[in-house]
This record gives structure tokens, sequence and C-alpha cells, in this order.
């Protein structure tokens, strides 16, 4: 699941998409930089960022 990582940073307030998984028992993180402001097409973007989550690891995976 995609969830919304509000970072703040010298009294600006940043705005990542974030994706955790698991690698050979490990938590790693995959993020994307939305921006000082949330967007209107969140979900949108949340879709596409899964997408190519999904890409990147389930694909390589299958094709080795």
């Amino acid at each position: 699941m995609v969830s919304i990582e509000k970072k703040q940073v010298n009294k600006k307030t940043y705005y990542y998409l974030e994706q955790s998984y698991r690698k050979d028992n490990q938590v790693h993180k995959k993020t994307k930089y939305l921006g000082t402001t949330l967007p209107k097409n969140l979900e949108t973007l949340k879709s596409d960022f899964l997408t190519e989550y999904y890409k990147e690891t389930w694909f390589l995976s299958l094709t080795r």
C-alpha cells in the first residue's frame, strides 16, 4: 500500500509517496517526491507509482 510521507525541514513541509517492501529479510523503501503541497491528482499519482513499483520488483524477478 502506498502511503504519503510528510517531512518537515526548517519549517518547510515536503510530501513524498512511499512504498515499503521486504528483500533479503530487510525492509527497503521506495519514495517519490511530490512537492511542497499535495497535488490534486493524488490518486492517479499513487496508481502510477504502484504500477512502476510492481514493474520494477515483479517483472524483473519473473524475467530472471
